[in-house]
């Protein structure tokens, strides 16, 4: 790495997006990354002028490229009484009613009930984590007030009903 005063930008642009990969064109030429994968594409050289020098220097810059594939984002409006959340693989028929959740420092532990529910975080994307742990609280709060419902759609997503 270095501070550079002038540098030529690679022409880059997307070609295709589907669940599956995504396709980009680099400087003329077509590569592919698969859904969940990472590429590193080596671009052709470039001259450089960096900051203090004279004189230009050539690089062989690389690009490296990460396609994580399809996400969801579920964002309930505010005045909304149900939250949509995705299954996490959890069976609903299988959980206690009611379901006793473990605590730390009186507060919901959201890791310890996914290991209990036999859900495991560090397989999934931080997207998915960040929505385990919001559905967590939805769900199993110990400071609510009230016991929410949980169902299932017919796509296979949660629901979260607040009373």
């Amino acid at each position: 790495m270095a501070h550079v005063q002038d540098y030529e930008t690679p022409n880059l642009r997307i070609v295709d997006v589907t669940p599956d990969s995504i396709r980009l064109a680099v400087d003329g030429d077509d590569f592919e990354v698969a859904a969940g994968g990472r590429r590193r594409i080596e671009l052709s050289p470039r001259a450089v002028e960096l900051i203090g020098e004279d004189e230009p220097e050539e690089i062989t810059p690389e690009l490296s490229v990460r396609y994580p594939g399809r996400r969801e984002i579920h964002h309930p409006a505010s005045n909304a009484s149900d939250r949509l959340f995705p299954s996490f693989d959890l069976d609903l028929t299988s959980l206690a009613n009611p379901l006793a959740v473990p605590l730390q420092n009186g507060e919901l532990d959201h890791v310890a009930l996914a290991t209990d529910l036999g859900i495991s975080l560090e397989e999934r994307p931080c997207p998915e984590r960040v929505l385990w742990q919001a559905f967590a609280y939805t769900a199993f709060d110990p400071r609510r007030k009230s016991v929410p419902d949980i169902g299932r759609t017919y796509d296979d997503h949660l629901v979260v009903t607040a009373r």
